[in-house]
């Protein structure tokens, strides 16, 4: 039987989200955004280390693989950045 305390797990829904790396880790944002023009809310910060960082995008995109051979490809509007703009500056961890 084990008896360590059990930790409420957290759901929380997200339509935002950016990364960021420093030298030792990997930060991961979430957060939800309301109308356009509106200002993003962060709820959610996962820092990790650049190797579990790495784990999870290989299971992201085993996920995503295995959801879109049984569902149809899924479609990104073409106004979402899926990458950093060129102005972005790394947080310090």
């Amino acid at each position: 039987m084990d008896d360590r305390p059990t930790v409420p797990v957290s759901r929380l829904y997200t339509n935002h989200a950016n990364v960021y790396a420093g030298p030792f880790d990997i930060v991961l944002e979430a957060g939800m955004r309301g109308l356009p023009g509106d200002e993003v809310q962060i709820h959610t910060a996962l820092v990790m280390s650049p190797q579990m960082a790495k784990v999870v995008a290989r299971l992201l995109t085993h996920t995503i693989q295995q959801w879109e051979a049984k569902h149809g490809e899924i479609t990104v509007p073409g106004q979402v950045t899926t990458r950093a703009p060129s102005d972005a500056k790394l947080k310090p961890s």
